[in-house]
């Protein structure tokens, strides 16, 4: 009876774990090219980067320089140097916390490319 159960639970689980998987839409371009790559590298470009909120919140997108300005400004009304500090890590996150969460894993056959 348990091992019922337990099979079961396991066709459960990866029935949800497929229906739910993340899915990939490609809107250009494709990935011919990696087929036989066994290195990628990737370059993190934030030179067009838009931000959205902030402590004058705002849901228009604006250049990445006048976000930080903005908010630079605030934290610096409320607490002088607050503002430049928080700036700083901002930056040093980008690199520290960001990029790591974003840098994916490519398969080919079963071997990792990164």
């Amino acid at each position: 009876m348990k091992t019922i159960k337990l099979f079961a639970l396991a066709v459960l689980v990866a029935a949800t774990s497929n229906a739910f998987a993340q899915k990939t839409k490609i809107s250009k371009g494709d990935f011919s090219e990696l087929k036989d790559q066994k290195e990628v590298n990737i370059v993190y470009d934030y030179s067009k980067l838009e931000c959205v909120g902030g402590a004058p919140f705002s849901k228009k997108p604006k250049p990445e320089n006048e976000w930080l300005e903005e908010i630079k400004n605030k934290k610096n009304e409320k607490e002088v140097g607050t503002g430049d500090d928080w700036v700083k890590r901002w930056h040093t996150a980008k690199t520290d916390a960001f990029e790591p969460n974003f840098a994916v894993k490519l398969r080919t056959s079963g071997k990792e490319l990164l």
